[in-house]
């Protein structure tokens, strides 16, 4: 029997790009919004300021 074993390939070998991380809740970090993160945003940002926005947003 002859088997042949595929070559491991990255995503950005295979496809040509790099899936952007998804974003992770740090404990303690209010709900995202449906929306998602404000434009410009990073989750330590969100951490911090986030339960403002949203006070800020309702």
């Amino acid at each position: 029997m002859f088997a042949m074993m595929r070559r491991k390939t990255t995503v950005d070998h295979e496809f040509g790009f790099v899936a952007p991380p998804i974003p992770q809740l740090l404990p303690n970090t209010p709900p995202l919004p449906p929306e998602g993160l404000p434009d410009g945003w990073t989750m330590e940002q969100w951490a911090y300021y986030g339960e403002d926005y949203l006070n800020r947003n309702q």
